[in-house]
Parts: C-alpha cells; structure tokens; sequence
C-alpha cells in the first residue's frame, strides 16, 4: 500500500517533518522516500513502529536529504509489513512555528 505526501517544503521560510502512527496491535514497518520538486529520488529510509507506537522525522529533506532548497517537494510512504499505519507531515512557518498539517493521500 502507497500513500503521498504532497506540498512539502524545506526552504529559507518553512520546514517539513514527517510522521507515523501505528494504530495496528502488531509491528509494522514503513519505507518512506522524498522526492524534490523535479520528481528526482533525494533518499529513502525504512523504520518499524511497534504497536501503538508514534515516530516523527524532523526535517527530513535537509536532515536525511541534505537539500535546503525545497520549494514543493513530495514523500511516498510504502507499508512493508503491518496494518493501521497513519502517515503525515506538517509544514511549519520558521519566523512564527505555526504548522500546516498534511494529511496522507491515496
């Protein structure tokens, strides 16, 4: 199962962080892949979350990806293993910390 994450943005003005929620009762595993505004693969990583378990990747475009020039970049997030998987982002404003959340699509 494939989802998006569309309009994220790692740039001077907003940072992204991405996030996952296993809302299943066994483990499950994610691949989680960022992509620039072009469309070009910046990185992929693999994580497991236990059951009821929460991880959020702060700012992985320049964090993993090492690209602070991300004026609408986008994630795939691929369920390996595991059910109840919630993907998002949030999109924050720098200068005020206000997010945006970003809600996974289909």
């Amino acid at each position: 199962d494939v989802v998006w994450l569309p309009h994220l943005l790692q740039n001077d003005i907003f940072r992204t962080n991405v996030g996952f929620v296993n809302t299943g009762e066994t483990e499950a595993r994610v691949q989680v892949t960022f992509f620039d505004t072009s469309g070009a693969e910046l990185a992929a990583r693999s994580r497991t979350l236990g059951p009821g378990a929460w991880l959020q990747l702060q700012e992985p475009f320049s964090r993993i990806a090492g690209r602070t020039d991300i004026d609408a970049g986008y994630a795939t997030v691929r369920v390996q293993s595991g059910q109840g998987l919630i993907a998002y982002a949030s999109v924050i404003d720098n200068r005020t910390n206000d997010a945006t959340a970003i809600s996974m699509k289909r």
